[in-house]
């Protein structure tokens, strides 16, 4: 594509003054059939086909100053979109209009009542009382305890319940194996904690307990679901940034190879 535009571009460089115009028009309109056939519209509606083209045409007609700025306000704005989409789909709500009138006051120097530490301290706390209310022992206990009542589920003596997905051939892994898996740790509400991209070898003992209990009921090439109750996995402290205190945990294992 850039070869053909170039060509196009060096071309009119080396047209004569005469009928410029002419071939001006004709080229805008060779640019624009050429670049708008990069435009991928099919997966939008009628509104969204609007849009669109109205975000194009505002964008296409400001001068290099206001398009850049726009741009960078439009930027901004998909982005905050985006996070406030995370914070509901974690069961954290705020006024959506509240918010874009706050935003756009802030963009223009104005104060909304708080100062940037107090606005951090603020979200700080919603998020630590929506984690201690998503993760609270009686939650926690609730999900071992169905994962348990699933049909095919086994518990241990431990607590740690394990289900066989796919079941393996040979040896179980021993006290000091080195294994190679492939794994994917969630939590209760099915955030992604953890997971591999391809299989990787591990030192079984260096697990939290569940899981290495989990690990040396398998056999090679087989997969299991292992739901681990806290007191097996981080306990009352967690693992800061990661994983919440109190939190059971779920994996989804492959026993690739024992080394």
């Amino acid at each position: 594509m850039l070869r053909w535009i170039t060509a196009i571009l060096i071309l009119a460089s080396f047209l004569p003054e005469a009928g410029a115009t002419g071939r001006s028009d004709t080229l805008a309109r060779a640019l624009a059939t050429f670049w708008g056939s990069a435009f991928k519209t099919d997966d939008l509606d009628t509104r969204g086909r609007k849009e669109f083209v109205r975000g194009l045409r505002e964008v296409l007609k400001n001068d290099s100053i206001g398009r850049n700025a726009y741009m960078r306000g439009a930027t901004m704005g998909i982005n905050v979109l985006g996070g406030f989409e995370q914070m509901e789909q974690l069961g954290m709500t705020a006024d959506r209009d509240v918010l874009i009138n706050s935003l756009i006051a802030v963009a223009e120097g104005k104060s909304v009542g708080f100062t940037t530490e107090e606005a951090g301290a603020y979200i700080d706390s919603q998020i630590d009382a929506r984690q201690s209310e998503a993760f609270s022992p009686a939650s926690q206990e609730a999900f071992i305890r169905e994962a348990a009542n699933t049909e095919g589920a086994v518990t241990t003596a431990s607590g740690l319940v394990f289900k066989v997905l796919t079941e393996g051939e040979g040896p179980m892994p021993a006290e000091g194996s080195k294994v190679r898996l492939l794994y994917t740790g969630m939590l209760s509400d099915g955030t992604v904690f953890d997971e591999t991209d391809e299989p990787t070898l591990f030192d079984t003992d260096r697990f939290v307990t569940g899981l290495t209990e989990g690990i040396r009921l398998m056999k090679p090439g087989g997969t299991y679901e292992l739901h681990i109750p806290a007191s097996l996995a981080y306990g009352d402290s967690g693992a800061a940034g990661v994983i919440p205190p109190g939190a059971a945990l779920r994996f989804i294992v492959k026993l690739v190879s024992i080394e």
